[in-house]
């Protein structure tokens, strides 16, 4: 945080309860201690398939990114069935010991592997995959990269395509989510933020997937 103290952000799967929750704990002596961590985002632990009857991705881990003005900014995908989602976030304007939910605007279908970032003005950005452009009962498994930001914390938002269509039937391993289980989103100073993600078919062509790069300027 712009104040020293540190801020983790964790999920905790309750196989028991079938529940997943997201929580923060800070420390403000480099670590030696840490306050009792507070839960944000809870959601019923479950799974989806495709009309091929294949898992699709879902790991459900947070992206957490953190503003010049210290508010906190995370993002997890949330699921409700195999054609419907959204893009699940969290802000913290207290150094995580409160939190005001809601969702990604824009994003309906199901959605996954979200990533976070916030750059030194305070834009925030988000990408991510979902499968808007999928058509039940054909062959590929249809997935785009989508890109979100917003100027003024998160009370609008801006959306437009990355990459993509790309065929996720075409990669490897459903279980590890086709693509891997993390993507990657870096502020770039005042230049706009630099995405990394994986594409299978047709954009792959050294493996049945590759890792691709896109440099992301904001519009205002």
């Amino acid at each position: 945080m712009p104040n020293g103290t540190l801020l983790t952000v964790f999920a905790r799967g309750d196989e028991q309860r079938g529940v997943g929750e997201l929580y923060a704990t800070r420390s403000r002596d480099d670590g030696r201690t840490w306050r009792p961590a507070v839960r944000f985002f809870s959601k019923r632990l479950q799974s989806f398939r495709d009309d091929k009857g294949t898992e699709l991705p879902i790991p459900q881990y947070p992206s957490a990114a953190v503003a010049p003005d210290g508010t906190v900014y995370v993002t997890v995908e949330a699921p409700r069935s195999a054609r419907s989602g959204a893009i699940a976030m969290a802000r913290s304007r207290d150094g995580g010991r409160t939190w005001k939910t809601g969702t990604l605007p824009g994003v309906r279908t199901y959605a996954f592997e979200p990533a976070i970032a916030v750059d030194s003005r305070g834009t925030v950005a988000v990408t991510w995959y979902d499968l808007r452009n999928d058509r039940r009962g054909d062959a590929p498994l249809t997935a785009d990269v989508w890109f979100a930001h917003s100027h003024n914390r998160g009370a609008s938002w801006q959306q437009r395509h990355v990459a993509g269509p790309t065929d996720l039937r075409t990669a490897p391993l459903p279980a590890h989510n086709y693509v891997g289980e993390y993507q990657g989103l870096a502020p770039l100073g005042r230049r706009g933020f630099a995405a990394t993600f994986t594409l299978a078919s047709p954009q792959a062509q050294d493996g049945p997937t590759d890792i691709f790069y896109a440099g992301l300027r904001p519009r205002r």
